[in-house]
């Protein structure tokens, strides 16, 4: 079967040796997967048909579409056209939206934290109580995230720190979360991060990491996970309240693996491959 792995230009640069290992190693499993920058595609509606494009000339379809940039309207234009997308068009509308993250889980008995949506227009300093976290609704990686004391922070923030969406939350407990790897259905591994110079924890921001072993909590949250989303391959992670309670704190749809990587002998892509080769086959 025949796969496009699919980044944009930053995410393939970050990321070149677990692409390279991806597309390398895919032919044990029965598969041909080629590389595929999204700045070569081009797909839309041509004389009322869906149409794709790959580097301006009409494109063979896939089987299917690893799809590794944040870009949901293409991950539903695959599905649209029969064209299996890991992870689909719903987790990466769902996981790329904190604040849709928020509103899908908030009735099903899952701890998160107090949490407000805004848009630049809709937004007032005197709404929150202080002080408040501020993230942009689709940031990644620690980045776009704001501790905000007061309501002179909080403006100064909106004018040059913030994307147009945004959320605001109630502060948890600082420079210590985890992350859980989900794949096909089944906890790979779990790293606690903690930071003791920023409330943030991100090891991309030079957190400290360690094994950790999830808690019941946790994993029944992981499980409701499942049953709403199905994802194929995703990072959970979790904050925790002032007396330890674990608090869904967002789901990683283009999740990387460089904690995994450096804790483990876990080869991801094999495993990766080994399960996608299969579920393929079922389908």
């Amino acid at each position: 079967m025949k796969g496009w792995l699919i980044y944009d230009d930053q995410g393939a640069n970050r990321n070149r040796w677990f692409a390279s290992a991806l597309c390398e190693s895919a032919v044990k499993y029965g598969l041909n997967l080629d590389l595929v920058l999204v700045k070569d595609l081009q797909f839309g509606v041509c004389e009322g048909k869906k149409a794709v494009k790959l580097c301006g000339k009409t494109a063979v379809l896939p089987d299917f579409v690893i799809c590794r940039t944040i870009f949901p309207i293409l991950s539903e234009f695959f599905e649209e056209l029969g064209v299996p997308v890991f992870n689909s068009a719903e987790v990466s509308r769902v996981c790329n939206d904190k604040r849709r993250t928020h509103l899908v889980f908030s009735d099903m008995g899952i701890g998160m934290a107090d949490t407000l949506f805004f848009e630049k227009h809709t937004f007032s300093s005197l709404a929150l109580e202080y002080p408040a976290v501020l993230k942009s609704n689709d940031g990644h990686g620690g980045k776009q995230v704001f501790w905000v004391n007061n309501e002179k922070e909080a403006e100064m923030r909106l004018q040059d720190g913030l994307e147009k969406s945004f959320l605001a939350q109630k502060p948890v407990t600082p420079g210590r979360d985890v992350r859980v790897y989900l794949l096909d259905n089944e906890v790979i591994f779990a790293a606690l991060r903690s930071c003791e110079t920023d409330f943030r924890s991100n090891f991309s921001l030079g957190g400290k990491i360690a094994r950790y072993t999830p808690s019941a909590e946790m994993l029944s949250v992981i499980d409701r996970v499942q049953d709403r989303l199905s994802p194929f391959y995703v990072g959970i992670d979790f904050t925790f309240d002032e007396g330890g309670r674990p608090l869904l704190n967002e789901i990683e749809d283009v999740v990387g693996a460089r904690m995994l990587y450096e804790l483990t002998d876990i080869s991801l892509h094999e495993l990766y491959l080994d399960r996608l080769s299969k579920k393929l086959k079922m389908l």
